[in-house]
């Protein structure tokens, strides 16, 4: 695959093709559209193991430069109402929305690159998107990726229902103690299992700060009944 330009100009070809804008693709193959992918994650040099980058890319897919970030990671798939509340209630001077396939999830379907351009048509200014994990056939424990990033200061946002089994996520401890706040999106949870949760994760890591965020109209809103 080449390059040209930068930016929001940034175009691409595959062999002998036509040369393309990145924000405006034309068909592309799976296969293709996971080149681009790397292509992209390839020039975010705070994730562990990039050096190089070759491209100013464009700014949705541009590596904050802030060293304080926040990271929502998830499958939106689809992207609905409830994620958008997520990203517009999250404090933060830098959010990065992280894309990520449930291999358990068999309904799951794979995330198109019109997928992420359409998404990106939702995001305020302050919020990138990384691609660098979309469509794995393996599992991405959070615990995997987030604690071997390079920014100084790091947060995590999630929603509730993923809050009230957060103790169970793979090595917890670990991810817990390299993040400076954990905000949570309410997922109409009782308030006594955010209560108790919010203790036991206290316990967990004293020195994190849990920020419960507003509650808003999108709480029922579910990616898996969208996509039945």
């Amino acid at each position: 695959m080449e390059f040209r330009n930068s930016g929001e100009d940034l175009e691409l070809r595959f062999e002998v093709s036509d040369w393309f804008s990145l924000l405006n693709p034309p068909a592309l193959s799976k296969i293709q559209e996971s080149h681009i992918f790397k292509f992209i994650a390839n020039q975010w040099t705070h994730f562990d193991g990039i050096n190089n980058p070759k491209v100013i890319l464009p700014r949705i897919f541009s590596q904050p430069e802030s060293q304080s970030i926040c990271f929502y990671p998830g499958s939106f798939n689809p992207w609905h109402e409830g994620h958008q509340a997520c990203v517009d209630l999250t404090p933060v001077e830098s959010l990065v929305v992280v894309p990520d396939s449930n291999p358990w999830k068999q309904d799951d379907r794979l995330i198109t690159l019109k997928t992420i351009l359409d998404l990106m048509k939702a995001l305020p200014q302050n919020t990138s998107l990384y691609p660098g994990f979309i469509n794995l056939e393996v599992g991405n424990p959070t615990v995997s990726w987030l604690p071997q990033t390079k920014w100084s200061k790091r947060s995590l946002c999630i929603g509730a229902d993923s809050f009230v089994n957060l103790e169970k996520w793979k090595e917890v401890k670990t991810l817990l103690n390299c993040l400076e706040t954990l905000y949570v999106v309410p997922r109409n949870i009782v308030d006594q299992q955010m209560t108790q949760t919010t203790q036991i994760i206290q316990n967990l890591c004293p020195a994190l700060k849990i920020e419960i965020l507003a509650h808003h109209q999108f709480e029922n809103v579910s990616s898996t009944d969208l996509r039945k």
